[in-house]
């Protein structure tokens, strides 16, 4: 039986968050780099799971393709665009959590993280995808 190695960094489905919440942090948009800093710093990655390579590749670490696959779900449920190559954006949730910020009277980060992830929810079933529940876990399923 072959060995698998584990991975250490982030899988994709564990990053669509902390993507989103990135482009948030960037103004609403933001090129790979910015959203791959952004991602581990929000995350605080050790060095070990930001410089793991991808399949022994030199040219890619782990974190790079999982964000990748995070932000290609992304796209393709219709919450980000490509704007231009390597530039990613997302204007309705940008306008949406400015306005909640900006007239929120104070700060709680329960209860930020809850609108937020009402934001999402909105936007996702916008785009007819709805959620699945499993195991405490949410996963959206596009509904045709």
């Amino acid at each position: 039986m072959p060995k698998t190695k584990k991975i250490i960094a982030p899988t994709y489905t564990e990053l669509i968050l902390p993507v989103y919440r990135a482009l948030l942090g960037l103004g609403g948009s933001g090129t790979n780099d910015e959203i791959c800093d952004k991602v581990v710093s929000d995350l605080k990655l050790t060095d070990e799971a930001v410089d793991e390579s991808h399949l022994g590749s030199d040219n890619q670490t782990e974190l790079e393709y999982q964000l990748a696959w995070a932000r290609t779900y992304l796209k393709n449920y219709g919450v980000i665009i490509n704007s231009a190559r390597s530039v990613w954006s997302s204007q309705y949730v940008y306008a949406y959590w400015s306005k909640y910020q900006t007239n929120c009277p104070y700060k709680n980060n329960n209860l930020n993280g809850k609108v937020f992830e009402a934001i999402i929810a909105t936007e996702l079933y916008r785009k007819n995808i709805r959620p699945f529940y499993l195991q405490a876990k949410v996963t959206f399923v596009r509904v045709l």
